[in-house]
């Protein structure tokens, strides 16, 4: 009857983090727009507006999409002031099957066809890409493979993959602006800062550009996420719901028109303050966690508690794409991103 006694209260504690799924579709929390979330950020934020007025010419001296392939959804327990090691943490490791490299390339055209008629409708003139891709500043600008792939799974994770595109008439190889790539999908360390380094350095190149020749220099990128997350985060306990949704999670448009000492005052970025949500399910989630894994993972938690430390749950999901549906949920929300963004220029 004692083993009973204790064995209830353990099951009862081992249960408060938890990892499930959902068959339909999961919203995303708003932004918030500061560290304390008292209040959600824009729908779009605009810094520089003054680098676009008198903007005629434009070139598209970069447009890609970046198509995450899988990722982490985690909330973490706090625990308390004196026990934060009580906490622990649930996590849904999840990855994308069923869409091929062709169709996220296919989706990428007409995404941009989208956007460069956009911009003329804006009042734009966008003029032959050559222009820019034959002088010196672009020949000593930075340049990367496409289509380019991106890793922040960290250590000992597969979870963390994005592959950026770009049109196919820009070629294989193509150039990156400052802060063009998210955070996220940069991973860490040395060689992500002197990619940085480089990208900033690409700024200066198009600024000089745009001095010479009279014609500014547009950048757009945009990350397309195909999962979602619900859940809580609590004092003991914490968990994740691991469904789909496909959205535009982060985007920018930089109109580059000059320079000044500092490469910053001729600069217009138009980046995304809040997702562009499809709210459409456009596949099924299947649990894809071993029952060797769960058993792991259990044990390994018994004897966490035993330790007075918190306990911690993974899973594992593939969200099975139908490929058409997901093509036409994806262009639709980047063209729902490419209006929100350029609808926020004002000439």
């Amino acid at each position: 009857m004692k083993k009973i006694l204790v064995c209830l209260p353990l099951i009862a504690f081992l249960s408060g983090c938890g990892v499930s799924s959902s068959d339909g579709v999961v919203t995303r929390s708003a932004n918030s727009d500061n560290v304390f979330g008292l209040t959600d950020a824009s729908d779009v934020s605009v810094t520089g507006e003054s680098a676009v007025k008198n903007v005629n010419d434009v070139v598209i001296g970069s447009f890609k999409v970046g198509f995450v392939e899988s990722g982490k959804q985690v909330n973490q327990a706090k625990g308390t002031f004196m026990k934060r090691a009580m906490g622990g943490n649930a996590k849904g490791n999840v990855k994308l099957e069923g869409v091929s490299s062709a169709e996220m390339q296919a989706v990428t055209e007409a995404a941009y066809r989208d956007f460069v008629g956009k911009l003329q409708a804006k009042g734009f003139n966008v003029v032959n890409r050559s222009q820019f891709t034959s002088s010196d500043d672009y020949a000593n600008m930075s340049k990367d493979k496409y289509p380019m792939e991106t890793d922040s799974s960290g250590f000992l994770s597969s979870y963390g993959k994005t592959v950026f595109y770009q049109p196919a008439a820009f070629g294989s190889e193509g150039i990156s602006f400052a802060n063009d790539i998210p955070k996220e999908q940069t991973g860490t360390g040395f060689l992500s800062g002197i990619q940085n380094t480089m990208s900033v350095r690409g700024d200066m190149k198009a600024a000089s550009f745009a001095e010479e020749s009279k014609v500014a220099v547009v950048s757009a990128t945009y990350v397309v996420d195909f999962a979602a997350a619900g859940g809580h985060a609590g004092i003991s306990s914490a968990s994740v719901v691991v469904g789909q949704n496909l959205a535009v999670t982060q985007g920018s448009v930089k109109i580059i028109s000059g320079g000044s000492d500092s490469f910053t005052n001729g600069t217009a970025v138009f980046a995304l303050g809040q997702p562009v949500e499809s709210g459409q399910s456009f596949g099924e989630v299947i649990n894809d966690t071993s029952d060797a894994d769960v058993a792991v993972q259990e044990v390994t938690n018994v004897a966490s508690i035993f330790m007075g430390q918190g306990t911690n749950r993974s899973r594992d999901y593939i969200v099975k794409a139908d490929p058409q549906k997901y093509m036409n949920y994806a262009a639709d929300v980047l063209t729902k991103a490419n209006d929100r963004l350029l609808s926020s220029i004002k000439k």
